[in-house]
């Protein structure tokens, strides 16, 4: 999935995404890069945005989330 497919899916932002993505909640194991060097993400990045937007709802932050308080 190109990432304005997932940022359509998961009614984020794409520079929500890409933010994750900078700071380690969105990790390699969802990005892969086409033949042109473009991020193409999986289809277990839905999955794993939506228990992030879940969690961030009932009162984690971005900080429980990044340190490891949250593994998907």
């Amino acid at each position: 999935m190109r990432i304005s497919e997932v940022a359509r899916s998961i009614g984020l932002p794409i520079s929500t995404i890409r933010y994750y993505e900078q700071i380690g909640i969105i990790t390699d194991e969802y990005v892969l890069r086409d033949q042109n060097n473009y991020r193409v993400y999986t289809s277990d990045i839905i999955h794993h945005l939506n228990v992030v937007k879940h969690c961030l709802a009932v009162g984690f932050s971005i900080g429980d989330i990044r340190s490891g308080i949250f593994n998907p």
